[in-house]
């Protein structure tokens, strides 16, 4: 397994950045008035240009309980999809295939550059949109994750209010009628709970696969 920014330094930046902007494009209502769709995909670029050449220069932060980073299937909106999953070493030890997947917005970029990327199959046939979901959420806060330390007082200074206001809990059919939600009739009810639950069956299914692949790789 390679770490990600050994990827990223090996990968056609072109297409690369050509994915981000598909996955992700730029909103041109964002900009002055006078300036054109040209322009602003130019901008764009040459940002993303920045932005990678910044991630493939920096010291990567070394650690013994390495992120992994790898692809699974989901479905999503009726059709065959991919999610990005994160995991990490120890917990692949000690839990196996049970192991919890990890959101990373709020990781520093230079542990992200320095987690793997898995060899399986599937990361690998969708490994452009694995690095375009790893550029999108290490910069959530910035392409130097400028305002990083920010959102993690925010976060901090929220979750110390919640825990010192806690309030009443609401059921789901109190939590219904107070926001007005429409209801169903018991059958569309037991219906869309099956629908719900036979897609966390084959994503979980499917994570769990890639997992054990991932793991008999490692010897774990």
């Amino acid at each position: 397994m390679k770490a990600v920014q050994e990827v990223l330094k090996v990968i056609d930046e072109k297409e690369l950045i050509d994915n981000y902007l598909a996955t992700y494009p730029i909103s041109i209502d964002d900009f002055d008035e006078n300036i054109t769709v040209g322009e602003v995909r130019k901008y764009s670029i040459d940002c993303l240009h920045q932005y990678l050449a910044h991630l493939k220069a920096m010291k990567i932060k070394s650690d013994d309980n390495q992120g992994i980073f790898f692809i699974s299937r989901k479905i999503e909106d009726e059709t065959g999809d991919t999610v990005t999953n994160l995991v990490f070493k120890n917990d692949l030890k000690k839990y196996g295939v049970q192991s919890e997947s990890y959101a990373f917005e709020f990781t520093p970029q230079p542990e992200i550059m320095g987690w793997l990327i898995a060899d399986n199959i599937l990361t690998q046939n969708h490994l452009n949109d694995l690095l375009v979901e790893i550029l999108y959420e290490s910069s959530f806060f910035g392409f130097k994750q400028e305002g990083l330390k920010k959102e993690i007082d925010e976060l901090a200074s929220s979750i110390k209010e919640i825990d010192n206001n806690l309030g009443k809990a609401l059921s789901f059919d109190e939590f219904q009628k107070e926001f007005d939600f429409d209801k169903q009739d018991p059958k569309e009810e037991k219906l869309e709970v099956k629908v719900i639950q036979d897609k966390i069956e084959y994503s979980e299914y499917s994570r769990k696969k890639e997992l054990a692949e991932i793991i008999e790789e490692l010897s774990l």
